[in-house]
Parts: structure tokens; C-alpha cells; sequence
């Protein structure tokens, strides 16, 4: 089973060092990423699934929406075959 992360970082230094460093040492790998810069915010859909179950993807999401250069932060499930190019709902 896999999560989506959906977020929006700023453009400050390490925000995705920072990122990619909390879901790995969370026992989470990453899957697929998707980044659209635009402005002065980057949109970004992470991918993770669990090294080994069980892990708990909200305890994950609560602690890197508390990371310094989130913005915004918002999550779902990964439906099987559907491509994180075709819908990202944080813009608004």
C-alpha cells in the first residue's frame, strides 16, 4: 500500500534535504516524486510506501507538516494505475 504526500515547499535551502531525510528515517521509502515550481512555491507530490509494515502514515504526515519550508500540506492514497500528472488539489 502506498500514500501520497501533497505539498507546498518554499524555496529555502535544504526544504527537500529536510523532507526526504524525515521519510526515510521514519521507516518510509519514496516511490515517485513530482515537482511543479511556480512562483515562489514548489507543488509537490511524494509517493511513499513502508520499508516494513505496519507504519503509520499519519504519524509520517503530522511530523512533515512540521518540517521548517512546508507551506501546506495534504495527503491521500495512491490509487493503483493512476499517474500523479493528472491532479494535484493544492492550488487555490
Amino acid at each position: 500500500m502506498s500514500d501520497r504526500l501533497l505539498l507546498e515547499l518554499d524555496w529555502e535551502i535544504g526544504t527537500l534535504q529536510r523532507l526526504i531525510g524525515v521519510i526515510e528515517r521514519r521507516g518510509f521509502k519514496v516511490i515517485a516524486i513530482e515537482l511543479n515550481a511556480s512562483g515562489g512555491a514548489r507543488q509537490m507530490a511524494v509517493d511513499v510506501q513502508p520499508r516494513r509494515e505496519p507504519k503509520d502514515f499519519a504519524v509520517l504526515a503530522r511530523q512533515v507538516d512540521r518540517l521548517h519550508g512546508v507551506v501546506r500540506l495534504g495527503s491521500s492514497p495512491v490509487e493503483q494505475g493512476f499517474s500523479i500528472r493528472h491532479r494535484f488539489p493544492l492550488v487555490g
